[in-house]
C-alpha cells in the first residue's frame, strides 16, 4: 500500500496476482504486455503497458509516470475500479463454479 508505482517488467506471465493486488490498492501499474496482462489493463486508462524486452520503452514510461503524480493517482483509481468490477469475490466464485460444472458435465 505504500508504493508509488508497481512495475512488472516480465517476459512472460499468466495472470499475476501481485499486479491485481497492487491495482486493488489503487497503486498504478506499469507492466509488459505479456500473458493475460493486456486483458486486464487498458494501457493509459487503468495502467500502462510496454512491449516485453524493450528497456527503452520501460524507462520512458517509468520516467513519464514518475514525473506526473496526478496521472499516477488517476491510473491507480481506475485500476482499482477495474479490479473491483472484474475480480471481486462474487465473480471469482462464479467463474470457479462454471469451471467445476463444466468439468462435471
Amino acid at each position: 500500500a505504500g508504493l508509488d508505482l508497481f512495475v512488472m517488467p516480465s517476459l512472460w506471465e499468466g495472470l499475476p496476482m501481485a499486479m491485481l493486488e497492487a491495482m486493488a490498492l489503487a497503486t498504478p501499474v506499469l507492466a509488459t504486455s505479456v500473458g493475460s496482462i493486456p486483458s486486464v489493463i487498458d494501457s493509459g486508462e487503468d495502467g500502462v503497458l510496454v512491449p516485453p524486452g524493450d528497456p527503452a520503452a520501460l524507462a520512458s514510461a517509468l520516467q513519464r509516470l514518475l514525473a506526473d503524480a496526478d496521472w499516477r493517482r488517476q491510473l491507480g483509481r481506475k485500476g482499482r475500479d477495474t479490479v473491483v468490477a472484474h475480480f471481486n469475490a462474487a465473480n471469482t466464485a462464479s467463474a470457479y463454479e462454471r469451471l467445476y460444472l463444466e468439468a462435471l458435465a
